[in-house]
């Protein structure tokens, strides 16, 4: 969540995203040179994954001899949200960015993506990934983006305060709440027998309508439609996101089970969890393995598991990367960046090197001490790179087995971000989280009306 990218539901930055003109079809080139030149961001740092960018260098190399024409210019800049506004309207941007999955619609909208859909078609991309995911980057049957990565939210606990509160099985698996019931009783249980607050949630900048829509959506609660004439309704003001928000006020006020300081973001929940005071909270499949590496917590102190199951589902929101390309980019440099995908194993297609590289790059992650697990959410359908995939993940799997089970079970349902104006609803709804964590007097019910009563006012009616 914390990559976020901002709300261009506002009117004004709308107006200032669409001076840098639309985004179209790749540019075709007139010229016999053969040579290219391809800038790609989000480049391993040096510094902080020295052992990957080592690897990298050593692909440089290799790619090099494979492909002479072709030039790969590293770039290790990430391109969050303070420089990615003013470079792209400056187009200024490298060819192939990296953004959550949380970003390809607002930058296709706001005209910064380039339809690559040739590309996709030609190398059988199209084909080859996993049909919910590909979707997240296409607009009007056309694609703007390859995913690099894929993950699933759900539950991480502290196994050292579970052992505290004595929430260990027989088997020295950890006794863990399948359903936000049970996760109530566990929370009392750690708070009781330990003194730690059994639960955390993100509610600081937009982060707490991030993490509360995924309990919103366990409970039933539909967010907005579309109109069969265009227009977006909001349809929150309902019973099921009343009852989502007086479970989390519940958790404050009638349980007590709450972290003191309500008002966190991600960075501080992740360091809670690392430092054993508090027991469990809702976090990215990905982010344990932040915890590892930033805290150097030991790698068998954080257990994970799927989301809770609520009373009308159990709803988990996809997150991830995408590589997107800039406007400046022509057809031999989408053409060059595809050849470099398929070089590294970002394809569903398995060449000869692709199990041998993604051994390579596991074992750079085993010589940095960070958390390897296998990966819950599939990117690519290709039957024989799955299979490849999930050995190896196996094999070089460094996350106890008693603490981590699959954040993916067949009881879960994938939930993208909602369609328009997502940024907007998540700072609506933590505004509201912080209402009821705040104040034990709080209207859930007026909060709930006056958040969806504002949402359709201020953002979707000028859609």
């Amino acid at each position: 969540m914390k990559k976020h990218l901002l709300p261009l539901c506002s009117a004004v930055l709308i107006a200032s995203l669409t001076l840098s003109g639309c985004g179209g079809g790749v540019k075709k080139v007139n010229s016999d040179d053969d040579s290219v030149s391809v800038t790609i961001s989000y480049w391993p740092n040096s510094e902080t994954d020295a052992e990957r960018h080592a690897l990298y260098d050593t692909y440089l190399d290799q790619m090099k001899k494979l492909y002479p024409n072709i030039t790969i210019i590293p770039d290790e800049e990430g391109y969050g949200i303070d420089n990615f506004m003013v470079l792209a309207a400056t187009n200024q941007l490298p060819n192939v960015y990296r953004k959550p999955f949380t970003e390809p619609q607002q930058i296709i909208n706001a005209g910064y993506a380039l339809d690559i859909t040739k590309a996709v078609t030609e190398y059988g991309y199209d084909k080859g990934i996993n049909p919910d995911i590909m979707k997240i980057s296409m607009k009007d049957g056309k694609y703007y983006g390859v995913p690099y990565s894929g993950y699933m939210i759900g539950m991480a606990y502290n196994v050292n305060v579970f052992k505290k509160a004595g929430l260990v099985n027989s088997d020295g698996s950890l006794k863990l709440p399948t359903t936000y019931d049970e996760l109530v009783e566990t929370a009392k249980i750690i708070k009781e027998k330990t003194g730690i607050p059994g639960y955390a949630i993100q509610t600081a900048n937009k982060e707490g309508g991030w993490a509360f829509m995924n309990i919103a959506w366990s409970y039933g609660v539909k967010f907005m439609e579309q109109k069969p004439d265009g227009k977006w309704v909001s349809t929150f003001d309902t019973p099921e996101a009343v009852a989502a928000l007086e479970y989390i006020k519940d958790l404050k006020w009638k349980h007590g089970v709450f972290a003191s300081n309500v008002l966190i973001d991600s960075n501080e929940l992740q360091k809670l969890l690392a430092t054993d005071r508090i027991g469990m909270c809702i976090l990215a499949e990905s982010a344990p393995a932040s915890i590892v590496t930033k805290y150097k917590t030991d790698k068998d102190a954080i257990a994970y598991g799927p989301v809770m199951k609520g009373p009308s589902a159990q709803v988990s929101q996809v997150g991830g990367d995408i590589y997107m390309f800039s406007n400046n980019t022509d057809e031999k440099q989408v053409d060059a960046a595809f050849k470099w995908f398929e070089f590294l194993g970002i394809t569903p297609n398995v060449g000869k090197d692709y199990e041998t590289k993604l051994e390579e790059s596991l074992k750079a992650d085993i010589a940095a001490d960070k958390l390897v697990v296998p990966k819950s959410l599939k990117l690519w359908v290709n039957k024989e790179r799955t299979s490849i995939d999930d050995a190896l993940y196996k094999k070089y799997s460094n996350a106890n087995p008693l603490y981590w089970t699959n954040a993916y079970p067949d009881t879960v349902k994938i939930q993208q971000e909602e369609p328009v104006c997502a940024q907007n609803l998540y700072a609506l709804l933590s505004t509201a989280m912080q209402n009821v964590l705040t104040d034990p007097n709080a209207d859930c019910a007026k909060i709930i009306h006056d958040a969806s009563e504002t949402f359709q006012k201020d953002y979707l009616d000028k859609q």
